[in-house]
């Protein structure tokens, strides 16, 4: 079977035999007993045993009983919550036989990062699976060139917004070019400035996700009211526009006139705004799953 691992800081997408299988939050924590019977069923679930031997919870268990969040620090996908993500993403489509998987990292690791994280692929998936990792914008290209196939014999910069950060890269053909990406703040960047905006409207700190919904809505629900904030929004998104576009100005630059047009793909994509011919990668959040799942089903 085809899987397609898109493991991202605010979320696990996975794309198994054309499917899509619920976003799993991406987090997890070290194992300790939980007294209630019926917690216990749900979180075995949600437990993985590294290596070491060591038992850990991942996903909504994690993020229940663990009180835990995201992972937002360089080297993430060099911790032991990383590898527990790993294998909870497997064991969420194992059956014991074969699998061909494609995952990714971002756009700035190196190849010994993607051989680290090649090998923990292998040691959690079945004997005789077929493992590749790619640069997270590989996915977003495939995904739209799916629809697209004329993205494969262009010069495109892939622009995947995330969550916490962007991953931006240069394909030429549908080849990724050495040392042509950049990696900036994600949607976090407009929440940040959201936040500070509207300190001085509402009484106590929203949550990140109200923030991140109200980007979408341009109202706030927060403290049991609803607050206008279209203003603060619009400045907020500019904000993001302003950096992503700054960056892509700069790629395009160092293309000399070869740019033909950008794929936009990730949960953010809607908030960057582009002078050039883009197109938007389908699938929303799963578009970089999806397109590993296309490239793995070639493997």
């Amino acid at each position: 079977m085809a899987t397609g691992i898109d493991i991202g800081r605010s979320g696990v997408k996975i794309v198994h035999a054309g499917k899509q299988l619920p976003i799993m939050p991406a987090v997890a924590c070290p194992h300790f007993p939980i007294d209630d019977p019926d917690e216990v069923k749900r979180a075995e679930r949600d437990t993985v045993a590294l290596q070491d031997g060591k038992r850990w919870f991942t996903g909504e268990t994690a993020v229940v009983q663990g009180d835990t969040t995201p992972g937002v620090f360089a080297e993430w996908d060099q911790t032991d919550e990383y590898e527990a993500l790993v294998a909870a993403s497997i064991a969420k489509v194992s059956t014991g036989e074969a699998l061909r998987i494609v995952a990714g990292v971002p756009s700035e690791a190196g190849q010994s990062v993607k051989e680290y994280v090649h090998a923990l692929f292998t040691r959690h998936a079945p004997t005789g699976s077929r493992i590749k990792i790619v640069a997270q914008p590989a996915g977003a290209l495939f995904s739209a060139a799916a629809d697209n196939r004329h993205l494969l014999e262009s010069t495109i910069v892939v622009v995947d917004v995330g969550r916490y950060s962007t991953d931006m890269a240069v394909a030429k053909n549908g080849r990724a070019v050495q040392g042509a990406y950049k990696s900036l703040p994600g949607v976090r960047l407009a929440v940040d400035a959201l936040a500070a905006a509207v300190r001085p409207l509402v009484s106590g700190t929203p949550t990140f996700e109200r923030l991140e919904d109200a980007l979408r809505t341009g109202t706030l629900r927060h403290a049991m009211t609803t607050t206008d904030i279209a203003e603060q929004v619009a400045a907020a998104r500019e904000k993001l526009n302003s950096e992503v576009g700054r960056a892509l100005n700069a790629m395009s630059a160092s293309l000399r006139g070869q740019l033909d047009g950008v794929v936009l793909a990730g949960g953010g994509a809607g908030f960057i705004k582009f002078d050039v011919p883009t197109v938007m990668a389908p699938q929303g959040r799963y578009a970089v799953a999806m397109g590993f799942a296309l490239m793995a089903a070639g493997l």
